[in-house]
């Protein structure tokens, strides 16, 4: 550990330049905030192409933000990526901490590198195309150039030591917390939230994105075909207008689908809240935020059967298999029985309070003072 001198830390903040607001955006918003809470003496640095974004960055008296000029034509990656690395190494870091597969193989310190899923590898059937492939080969290098790599959750730890064939010595595992603004809401709020929405039957919600790996499909004809869900309506959140319901639903239920987007947390919290449960139908995630934001809210998790949801919900939640819409529709129907959906709620919100971006944190330091 360096003497007198502050520890220093510096981000890459690709992730604020390549993405929209997303889970991996607000994973490291959160992480670097509650860093920044719990060492005040450090230095966190994150080194961004566009301040300009309408993205919400870290903000802490010892967290300093860098821009620096960008070109946009992807010909000029090469050149955006010396100047990255040329920014960084103004700074002096003692750590960098790449957060979109960058690798830094001759960087004058250690490097740190967060691996979220190896989606590209794991159903590379939907990810075919010169740009999965270019993710896959930086997540390989990256994974093994870096001095530690912290996965989020034992899953993505195995994929990572198994598909990047990476020292399983320097894999860690870093669990991500859930907002804090989640949490149960009042009856009151929740008969409040229904009346201003519209949303006056009971519904089940779907959150997240429409990209082939989130198996949106599955759950539109688990819907479409089920004649015992007729009583509920479906909520989307999130993702394109393009969906996959305006192809998949039948023309007689789409007065039931309701299509929301650019959410608050506090909207969202409700909508949580509101539904009667939540349901993931991924084929793979390497952890899944809306698993621990349902089970916040004290909503029933119903979830596609795969190895991170069995490692995130554990007992709180409902399995179905993949490929089966009669088994999603069953499984809904499941966890809305009062018995079992108030075994759900409990089960959740005991399980979820082992995810907080405290330990996080805490976690994420033991990583960097390992590397010190």
């Amino acid at each position: 550990m360096p003497g007198s001198e502050p520890v220093r830390i510096a981000y890459d903040g690709v992730i604020y330049s390549s993405l929209r607001e997303c889970g991996i955006t607000r994973f490291y918003t959160q992480l670097i905030e509650h860093l920044a809470a719990l060492n005040p003496e450090w230095l966190l640095d994150i080194h961004v192409a566009e301040v300009g974004k309408s993205l919400r960055l870290p903000q802490a008296k010892n967290v300093a933000v860098f821009s620096r000029k960008h070109l946009r034509s992807r010909v000029c990656s090469p050149i955006n990526y010396l100047r990255l690395r040329r920014a960084i190494g103004r700074t002096k870091p003692q750590i960098i901490h790449a957060t979109l597969g960058r690798s830094f193989p001759f960087a004058q310190c250690p490097t740190v590198t967060t691996v979220y899923d190896l989606i590209q590898h794991k159903v590379s059937e939907h990810y075919s195309d010169r740009r999965y492939n270019r993710a896959r080969q930086l997540w390989e290098r990256s994974a093994r150039c870096s001095s530690a790599v912290i996965a989020i959750s034992e899953t993505t730890k195995r994929d990572i030591i198994e598909i990047a064939d990476s020292d399983p010595a320097k894999v860690l595992v870093t669990y991500p917390g859930v907002n804090r603004l989640m949490g149960p809401s009042s009856q009151s709020e929740i008969e409040g939230y229904r009346k201003r929405r519209g949303l006056h039957r009971p519904y089940i919600l779907y959150v997240g994105a429409r990209i082939l790996h989130k198996n949106f499909p599955l759950l539109a004809k688990a819907f479409v075909s089920s004649t015992n869900l007729r009583d509920f309506d479906l909520v989307a959140v999130g993702g394109e207008e393009k969906i996959a319901e305006q192809e998949l639903l039948a023309p007689t239920v789409r007065d039931r689908v309701h299509h929301l987007r650019s959410i608050e947390d506090e909207e969202l919290r409700l909508i949580y809240g509101a539904a009667t449960v939540l349901v993931f139908p991924s084929m793979y995630e390497g952890f899944g935020f809306p698993l621990v934001e349902a089970m916040a809210c004290g909503t029933p998790v119903v979830a596609s059967d795969i190895p991170s949801t069995r490692e995130v919900c554990g007992d709180a939640c409902v399995l179905f298999q993949l490929g089966h819409p009669a088994d999603c529709s069953a499984a809904i129907l499941r966890a809305t029985e009062p018995a079992i959906r108030e075994q759900l709620v409990k089960r959740g919100l005991a399980r979820v309070a082992r995810f907080t971006w405290e330990e996080c944190a805490r976690e994420t330091k033991k990583v960097y003072e390992s590397l010190l």
